[in-house]
């Protein structure tokens, strides 16, 4: 994951932005058991005022993770597809 947040400009900006988005889609990347990683499709308007789908991504998940649920994460304001979670974003700000 942390390689995933860093190539994605991370760094650039530690203050990324929370929003709160409602799950559209879920899938996965095809791995079964030690690899597999889900990602849920999640629709949210961004501090521009604009209408994003970000992916979310992690080894984790949302505690709810149904079509239709609303989550809360940070989302690069350069790239508003790339969402992270709480936990992980309190990760990263601790290690700059």
């Amino acid at each position: 994951m942390a390689l995933f947040i860093a190539a994605c400009g991370y760094k650039d900006n530690m203050k990324w932005p929370t929003a709160t988005g409602v799950i559209t889609g879920k899938g996965d990347n095809g791995r079964i058991g030690k690899g597999h990683t889900p990602h849920w499709d999640v629709k949210f308007k961004a501090q521009d005022g604009k209408e994003y789908t970000g992916e979310y991504q992690a080894e984790t998940t949302f505690t709810t993770t149904d079509i239709g649920d609303s989550v809360t994460f940070h989302y690069d304001p350069k790239n508003p597809v790339h969402l992270i979670d709480e936990d992980t974003y309190k990760q990263m700000q601790s290690q700059n």
